[in-house]
């Protein structure tokens, strides 16, 4: 799988990018990939069954909404675990939330808080003070859970040329 993401890389000229790929929940049918590429990351899914190209996917890093990025300590431990492949967004509710890219997202695009399978809500204690972060948060939200499943099943049936997302 290594090599097929490689390829893509290549193929699209970014050859020289650091990345990671792992497969999703539950199966090894459907792989998540992220490339760190500068500015921003790019995140993709495979299957083994696509018809069609891998299709990379731009995601802002968001570190513009963190304070003291290489100095807080929370930061710091998260940067760690997260092997440096994390993002910040803002939440619907202005809070902020740290999102370890390696366990990918629900639709491979990022479409809001919610996609991303491991996430940390973080508390901002001010400028002069580390972030706070309450217990690991993962899996889609219970409302939207059943939906989001079988969406990510039915991506792992694989994409044909008529169904190959823009």
């Amino acid at each position: 799988m290594h090599r097929t993401f490689e390829e893509a890389l290549q193929e699209q000229g970014r050859s020289d990018n650091r990345f990671f790929i792992t497969p999703t929940i539950f199966n090894n049918l459907l792989w998540n990939a992220v490339v760190d590429s500068g500015d921003e990351f790019l995140l993709a899914q495979y299957s083994i069954l696509d018809e069609v190209p891998i299709a990379f996917h731009p995601v802002s890093k968001g570190y513009d909404e963190l304070h003291n990025l290489e100095t807080d300590e929370t930061l710091g431990v998260l940067r760690w675990f997260s092997a440096g492949y994390f993002n910040a967004v803002r939440r619907e509710d202005g809070s902020l939330q740290l999102n370890d890219l390696r366990f990918g997202t629900f639709s491979g695009r990022a479409e809001d808080a919610d996609d991303y399978i491991f996430r940390f809500k973080l508390r901002d204690h001010g400028l002069t003070e580390p972030y706070g972060f309450e217990v690991a948060q993962g899996g889609p939200p219970e409302e939207t859970a059943e939906e989001m499943m079988m969406d990510l099943f039915n991506r792992a049936r694989g994409l044909s040329p008529e169904d190959s997302p823009s």
